[in-house]
Formats: C-alpha cells, sequence, structure tokens
C-alpha cells in the first residue's frame, strides 16, 4: 500500500520494503503540494524527486474555487512513484488556511 503525499498524511519510513515514502520524501512531496497550489496554473504538474530512495511524484492543480467565506479553494490530481515501482494516483481538494498553507479539504 502506497503512502499519500498528502500534507495530512502521517507514514514512517520503511527503506527495506520501498513501499512506503520516507520522511525526506514526504517533505519533498509537501514541499511540491505546496508550491503546485500556491503558484501553478491549472493543468500545469510540479514534479518532486528524492535521488536518494528513486521515489517521485507530481501534483497537478485541476480546477479553482472560491468559497462563499471567501476562502481559495484547489481540486488537484498527485502521483506518487516509489523506487519499487509501484505508483498511485489520487485526487483531492485542498483549500489555503489563513496563515497561507493548503491543507487537504
Amino acid at each position: 500500500m502506497l503512502a499519500a503525499c498528502s500534507p495530512t498524511a502521517s507514514v514512517k519510513p520503511d527503506a527495506q520494503s520501498n513501499t512506503v515514502l520516507t520522511n525526506q520524501d514526504q517533505r519533498l512531496a509537501r514541499g511540491a503540494f505546496q508550491n503546485a497550489l500556491e503558484k501553478s496554473m491549472s493543468g500545469k504538474s510540479v514534479t518532486w524527486k528524492n535521488a536518494a530512495t528513486g521515489a517521485s511524484g507530481s501534483i497537478t492543480p485541476v480546477k479553482t474555487w472560491k468559497t462563499s467565506a471567501g476562502v481559495y479553494c484547489r481540486e488537484y490530481r498527485e502521483r506518487i512513484r516509489l523506487a519499487s515501482g509501484q505508483s498511485q494516483t489520487n485526487k483531492g481538494s485542498a483549500c489555503r488556511s489563513k496563515g497561507g498553507t493548503w491543507q487537504t479539504a
């Protein structure tokens, strides 16, 4: 089972089995997640790769909207590929917090 790279994912490193993202992988994925949702136009992917583990991924914003409360939200697609060759694609939504970070909805 692959671990999602969403900022709320809590995954312990498991370099032996290569079936989860390491802490370093997760940091890179979270950075790409924040960068993609904050700066990328819909349809433009932000990628990340950890040369040490071979894991990689991408975050692609799909759609942007503003809630009635004035909060910006985005639908996104994430793709994760582990060194073992396993890959997973997920869809989700996130909204910008008052502090400026994007949190999964």
